[in-house]
């Protein structure tokens, strides 16, 4: 992802499948680290991502409300 790394381990959006996977970096010309989570999964061609961009103090303080989004996030073909 170029000025991102990957934090932490892949794992499963959710049971009906997909993944998130945690990274963080310093965004050219910023002074600061932001975190960035990103949620994939496909349902027959179609293939969607859900990203989230914050700081990782937000994320940690908020995490139980963005796995909820994560976790709700679906494709209806």
């Amino acid at each position: 992802m170029g000025i991102y790394t990957q934090v932490g381990e892949e794992r499963a959006l959710t049971a009906s499948g997909g993944v998130v996977r945690e990274y963080q970096g310093t965004w050219p010309g910023d002074n600061f680290i932001t975190y960035y989570v990103i949620a994939c999964k496909n349902a027959k061609e179609i293939y969607a991502c859900l990203s989230l961009v914050t700081s990782k103090t937000d994320y940690n303080a908020n995490r139980v409300f963005y796995e909820k989004i994560l976790s709700t996030f679906e494709i209806h073909p």
